[in-house]
This record gives C-alpha cells, structure tokens and sequence, in this order.
C-alpha cells in the first residue's frame, strides 16, 4: 500500500508543470487616438527572460512578441523593454546572454486608425 502511495505521489509531482513567470496587461490612453500598452512579467527567484535582442555570441532564443494585424490599431514604434537588463557571460560554452531576472515591463505604443469618413 505505500508503494502504491509512493508512486501515485512521484506521478503527480511529476505532471506539475512550472510557471515562474506571471504575467500582467494595462493600456493607458495618452492620447485622442494613441494608447500605451503594458505587458509585465513577475518572473520568480532563480529564473529570467531573455531580451529581444541578444548579441552575435548568444545562444539564447530572444523573447518574442505576435500582435495580430488589425485595422483599427496600428503598432507605433518597437516594442520597448523597461527593466534591469543583466548581460550573463557563460564561461562554458563562451556564450554571452541578454536577460532580466525578478521583473521586466514590454511596452509599446498604439495608434488607432479611423476608417470612417469622421
């Protein structure tokens, strides 16, 4: 009966999948026609983010971001990263890393398009 326990127990915990990072979304209008939006990530102890832009030396995959098009928003600009960006050197395989580590915010902004005849 305690094996039983035991190996219910070890395929539970090994069914759990990881989420050390939780992520928070705000837009804040600036404008008539121009919001500012913000894409959070609370990342826990011991685990990071890679930036969007890595050196030639990485071997990091970088964060990437897919806005879907829509007609009435248009992105205005380069999504923009606003934290501690740490530059990691890993000795090992001589690779150089650009990464965040507890928090970093990506924000862009958006126009809207009036496709009306106002």
């Amino acid at each position: 009966m305690l094996l039983v326990a035991i190996l219910f127990t070890a395929a539970s915990l090994q069914g759990q999948m990881l989420n050390p990072v939780s992520w928070t979304f705000s837009a804040k209008k600036t404008s008539e026609k121009t919001y500012e939006v913000h894409l959070t990530a609370n990342i826990q102890s011991g685990w990071h983010i890679y930036s969007q832009s890595q050196p030639d030396d990485a071997i990091a995959i970088p964060t990437s971001f897919t806005i879907n098009n829509n007609p009435l928003v248009k992105l205005d600009g380069k999504i923009k990263e606003v934290g501690k960006l740490e530059k990691y050197k890993d000795e090992t395989v001589k690779a150089t890393n650009h990464q965040y580590s507890t928090k970093v915010d990506f924000e862009w902004k958006n126009r809207k398009v009036c496709l009306c005849t106002c």
